[in-house]
């Protein structure tokens, strides 16, 4: 990818072949899904891959001057020589590079208006970050070393793991922690949040996320972020498109049916009682994996929202 050009929009990214998508950098497709967004205005997506680039050679060059207490002794290492690998990437970031978990950020009731506190250019700006922006950075500077990182969701929760299908050898990777912990999978059975095994199953929780499952969690940060900005119908996008693309994990459905339910309010609030009945034939799908009732009924709302002139751009 030319560091100088733009993220690509993320509408073509969810329009992509698995194997195209899993060939984009995720710091970028990250960054495309925070464009637009409030608290993202004027984000440098040239510059921030430039960053990302520069501490992943920073990071090469201190693994290579601290393998020597490898060799000398692995079992310091738990004999791994990946976990020596991400012990040293997650040194390089807290310590010189100033990557740090801010736990003032998450009790904010604004936490989800402003797109700092969710995609990774808020890290790279220099700010704390959250379970939302720093495991995209630990995984975006991990991938441009050749490291097997993969992102996880749990209840609440977002975490890296080296999931590497060539040795089988797997640990996760806690990025909001200082220091390096890696916790086992049954630690996020019961944080941040007590889970239960259904809703794991039904939410896709603890799964390494693919590719398109990782555009579907950004786009649904920025369906979080237009929510809270009360700009419906941008958010019932966001979360169309996430569940859409990621149909095994339960919650963006969810997440989509209440931004409708709000949006539906919102537009009978605006409508007066002699409103036309909107009526129309539904001649092409946009979301193959969405209900076809709740398909409709977006569609509905988008075309109640255009006649009334578009009032929830006037909340």
């Amino acid at each position: 990818m030319n560091r100088c050009s733009p993220a690509p929009h993320w509408s073509r990214l969810a329009q992509l072949a698995d194997a195209d998508l899993a060939g984009e950098d995720v710091a970028a497709v990250n960054l495309a899904c925070a464009a637009g967004l409030p608290g993202a205005e004027d984000v440098d997506v040239g510059r921030c891959l430039a960053r990302l680039d520069a501490w992943a050679r920073h990071v090469r060059r201190e693994t290579d001057r601290c393998a020597g207490q490898f060799r000398k002794d692995p079992a310091a290492f738990d004999n791994s020589r990946a976990y020596f690998r991400v012990l040293v990437l997650a040194t390089v970031l807290q310590q010189d590079c100033g990557v740090r978990y801010d736990p003032d950020l998450v009790p904010r009731d604004d936490f989800f208006s402003n797109a700092e506190n969710l995609f990774l250019h808020g890290v790279l700006r220099g700010r704390g970050g959250t379970c939302s922006s720093l495991p995209p950075v630990y995984v975006a500077v991990g991938r441009r070393l050749g490291y097997p990182l993969r992102l996880v969701q749990t209840s609440s929760h977002l975490f890296a793991r080296w999931d590497d299908p060539a040795t089988a050898e797997r640990f996760n990777v806690e990025c909001t922690s200082h220091g390096l912990n890696c916790h086992p999978d049954d630690y996020y059975r019961t944080w941040p949040q007590p889970t239960t095994p259904e809703e794991v199953q039904r939410s896709g929780w603890l799964l390494s996320l693919t590719p398109r499952e990782e555009l579907a969690a950004f786009l649904a940060n920025r369906g979080h972020c237009w929510q809270d900005n009360r700009r419906h119908r941008e958010a019932v996008e966001a979360y169309a498109w996430a569940a859409s693309l990621a149909p095994r994990q339960g919650g963006y459905l969810a997440c989509l049916r209440g931004a409708v339910a709000r949006w539906r309010e919102r537009l009978r609030q605006a409508a007066s009682a002699h409103f036309p009945l909107a009526i129309f034939h539904l001649a092409e799908r946009r979301f193959s994996n969405l209900p076809d009732d709740l398909e409709r009924e977006m569609r509905h709302l988008e075309i109640v929202e255009s006649l009334l002139g578009n009032p929830t751009r006037r909340e």
